[in-house]
C-alpha cells in the first residue's frame, strides 16, 4: 500500500496536472478579486457598505 501511494505521489509531481490545477486556481482567485474590486468601485461605496454588497 505504501508503494502504491508513493508511486501516485511521484506521478502527481512528475506530471503537468498539478501545474495546471494550481494555475487554474490562481486564475480563479485573481478573477474573483478583480470582480470584487470592480463591483465596489462601480457602486462608489466604501467600508461596511462595500463589504455588505460583496457578501
Amino acid at each position: 500500500m505504501n508503494n502504491e501511494l508513493a508511486g501516485e505521489f511521484r506521478e502527481l509531481l512528475a506530471g503537468r496536472s498539478l501545474l495546471y490545477t494550481v494555475g487554474t486556481g490562481l486564475t480563479l482567485i485573481v478573477m474573483a478579486g478583480v470582480g470584487t474590486v470592480q463591483k465596489v468601485a462601480d457602486q462608489g461605496t466604501t467600508g461596511a457598505e462595500a463589504a455588505e454588497s460583496v457578501v
